[in-house]
């Protein structure tokens, strides 16, 4: 939970969203108040794409381990 709001990953300060639909930029703006970074990915991109998931993160979390 960060700010009252269910998160589905959080890595250090990147906030992993796995969504079905369009997200808030309410709830986003939240998550940066605070000092997040919010990440979408959407269902469908993940069974449909997951090298590409891949690859995206290891950019962001290089230093992190994603096998």
């Amino acid at each position: 939970m960060i700010g009252g709001k269910e998160v589905d990953f959080l890595i250090g300060k990147y906030v992993i969203e796995i969504n079905g639909h369009e997200q808030i930029g309410q709830r986003n703006h939240l998550l940066a108040e605070l000092g997040y970074v919010p990440i979408h990915f959407q269902n469908e991109e993940i069974i449909n794409n997951r090298n590409n998931i891949k690859n995206k993160l290891k950019e962001i979390y290089g230093f992190y381990k994603i096998s």
